[in-house]
């Protein structure tokens, strides 16, 4: 599955796990790495109101249908290989309650 970066004013990206497993922020950020400005990706976080940088060097899964913002180096296509899928059962959507 591929999605193309765009570079606007700030070069930021939105975007989202498309699978309904978790996917391994590290792999993805490696194997994209001339798409990104930096190995990094911003996810909220619930508890604490800002965006907290996730590195490719620390793990970090990011859960089923979780958006997240990247900065783009340059217009270039964002690969979601099945090699960045992570099966796990600890969620870390961040989700409180039930809609």
């Amino acid at each position: 599955m591929n999605a193309r970066s765009c570079q606007w004013a700030n070069n930021f990206n939105l975007l989202g796990n498309p699978f309904t497993t978790f996917i391994n922020s590290t792999t993805f950020l490696t194997s994209n790495t001339l798409a990104f400005a930096q190995e990094e990706i911003y996810i909220w976080n619930q508890a604490m109101n800002p965006y907290e940088t996730k590195v490719s060097g620390v793990f970090f899964t990011v859960a089923p249908y979780k958006a997240f913002f990247a900065e783009a180096n340059s217009a270039k296509n964002i690969m979601f290989s099945e090699s960045i899928q992570s099966h796990k059962s600890t969620d870390t959507s961040q989700k409180i309650s039930r809609f």
